[in-house]
């Protein structure tokens, strides 16, 4: 387990990283409506150190504890809202510095589970207006920019610029 909580947080390192003003800023959709597993409960079980994620399967729970609350945040059944968004719980981690925010230009959150997000009519409405906003906030275009367009990545001169951004 040690390599795998390693790996977690050198992930939120990378992800957690200051971007350039170059940068796309992600747009996140996600759910927050389901109780999510965000902790585990660690139990000694025959000196065996096992780790558990659903409130009945804990052995020997101990008297005054909310469980349910413990183990759970607000997600999509899959993902938390603050996994989501990049935060740490650093009071969970003795000795760690907290982590920076992930940088997003905008998150919109829905009560829908994580398999049927990309379905949600809300969730398409919300992508499709940011899509076609004019001069999106998420994306920096700037003379001489690179910026996404049609699927790849290419510098923008002068010219193009005012194009991307929907003002012709």
């Amino acid at each position: 387990m040690p390599k795998q909580l390693a790996r977690g947080r050198n992930f939120m390192l990378l992800m957690s990283c200051e971007s350039s003003e170059q940068d796309v800023q992600p747009f996140i959709f996600g759910g927050d409506c389901d109780a999510t597993v965000a902790r585990l409960v660690v139990e000694d079980i025959r000196g065996k150190m096992l780790a558990k994620e659903r409130v009945e399967s804990i052995a020997n729970p101990l008297p005054g504890i909310d469980y349910q609350d413990l183990i759970h945040d607000p997600g999509d059944s899959v993902v938390t809202r603050n996994s989501l968004l990049g935060r740490c719980e650093t009071e969970m981690l003795p000795g760690y510095f907290p982590l920076p925010p992930m940088p997003a230009s905008h998150s919109v959150f829905l009560c829908e589970q994580h398999q049927f997000l990309t379905g949600n009519r809300t969730c398409q409405n919300n992508l499709l207006h940011t899509l076609l906003t004019a001069d999106p906030a998420w994306i920096r275009q700037k003379p001489g920019v690179r910026a996404f367009r049609d699927n790849r990545l290419s510098a923008q001169s002068p010219a193009h610029a005012p194009a991307c951004r929907g003002t012709h």
